[in-house]
């Protein structure tokens, strides 16, 4: 309404602009058309169900979906979260464990730790891929691996 409608002053309030990250852990998998609200985090291993509105903080490997989205269920128990969590695997190559049993979490993650414990995996660091090493690539006129 107008000033001179109600004869009162009006009093705007100006919105927040400020952007706010999201935060995406690792493993986490995103349906077609979901909706992340500004400043969330989702957790490790979390799937969230299509079409989906997410409005608060997503736990690690929980499920979940809907209008607003809810934990409809957790991936694993809380051993296997801690241990998946602690052995952050998303950070070693993936031939380190391409013969284990990935199918059995529990398993995994007892095969998985003792490799690590053992030391017979190493995280995986690859280079750093610059502007100057894809010009010098360019110039060479190497093909892209996905071609």
């Amino acid at each position: 309404m107008l000033e001179a409608d109600t004869g009162r002053e009006n009093a705007f309030h100006s919105f927040d602009k400020r952007h706010k990250k999201i935060s995406i852990g690792n493993d986490v998998w995103i349906g077609q058309n979901v909706t992340l609200a500004q400043g969330i985090s989702v957790g490790d291993g979390a799937v969230i169900a299509a079409n989906s509105l997410v409005v608060k903080d997503v736990p690690p490997y929980s499920v979940v979906g809907g209008n607003p989205a809810k934990v409809i269920k957790d991936r694993f128990n809380a051993s296997i979260v801690d241990a998946m969590q602690s052995l952050k695997w998303w950070t070693y190559s993936l031939q380190d464990f391409s013969d284990l049993n990935v199918k059995d979490p529990y398993i995994f993650c007892h095969q998985f730790a003792e490799r690590v414990i053992s030391g017979k995996v190493k995280e995986y660091t690859p280079s750093v891929l610059t502007i100057k090493d894809i010009k010098a690539a360019v110039e060479l006129g190497v093909e892209s691996p996905t071609k």
